[in-house]
């Protein structure tokens, strides 16, 4: 049973893979449980837990998500927009293992909203080829605001991008918050992302791709000094949500930093 959002989600929801599913009902069909039974354990279990455990599905939601099903279903709505009034780039350096280097493109609409672009996946920790790609994508737009994972290699992007006068960004994840509320940078700022979604102002997220699986599995907790710390998956690092959310860090957290400006 997928207890968590990982590998078997994705196959779960893949063509490519044949499934068989086995819930309570054919089980009491079958004769192996009975409903007085199913429904002893409806009463002791949480709802998650049982639509896990005997329904054998795929957590909608898990438990202390960041992001709630309705935030995801309104990113994923579509709507064509007719222009842009700026452009955002995140880009999560790729830092080892399985990890892949992710460059997303979103657009500010006039009137505040937000809308997925493209991206561009890289299998490369080669700083300058990461660099070059990036120019590539950025030249096609109107002086994007390029924010980079500053944490390993992504330095020396961010600061090869900022030598070429591209408005480059720094984002620190363990840097500190603006508020006592959250641990750290990353925390805050995913935070500030999920009201987004939740409030409708996102638009056009691949339905199915790696960007929901990500927010899917984002998940937190509030430590003994009552700061909510996010936590990311154990088995594969959020490349494609980490992106996504350097994207939109200029315009929910770093206006308030004043970090974003070229040559501050």
């Amino acid at each position: 049973n997928p207890i968590e959002l990982n590998h078997f989600y994705e196959h779960h929801h893949s063509e490519d893979w044949y499934k068989l599913h086995i819930s309570w009902e054919d089980c009491v069909r079958e004769g192996r449980m009975t409903r007085e039974a199913i429904e002893d354990q409806r009463r002791e279990l949480t709802e998650l837990e049982f639509t896990n455990l005997f329904e054998a599905e795929c957590p909608v939601e898990l438990e202390y998500s960041v992001f709630s099903s309705k935030a995801i279903l309104n990113a994923q709505q579509t709507r064509e927009f007719d222009e842009f009034e700026k452009y955002l780039i995140g880009v999560d350096v790729a830092r080892g293992g399985r990890d892949q280097t992710v460059i997303t493109v979103v657009g500010k609409t006039p009137d505040c909203n937000y809308s997925y672009i493209e991206h561009k996946e890289l299998d490369s920790r080669d700083v300058m080829q990461i660099v070059g790609v990036v120019r590539e994508i950025a030249d096609k737009y109107n002086n994007p605001i390029i924010t980079v994972d500053c944490i390993g290699l992504g330095a020396g992007v961010h600061d090869r991008l900022s030598e070429l006068n591209y408005n480059a960004v720094e984002f620190v994840a363990g840097r500190k918050a603006r508020t006592k509320r959250f641990q750290n940078l990353k925390s805050d700022t995913l935070f500030e992302m999920a009201s987004l979604f939740k409030e409708g102002r996102f638009y056009n997220l691949p339905p199915g791709s790696r960007f929901v699986l990500d927010l899917r599995r984002w998940t937190f907790e509030v430590r003994s000094d009552k700061q909510i710390h996010v936590k990311d998956p154990e088995d594969k690092s959020p490349d494609h949500g980490d992106s996504l959310m350097m994207a939109l860090f200029p315009e929910l957290i770093s206006q308030e930093f004043k970090v974003f400006e070229v040559g501050l």
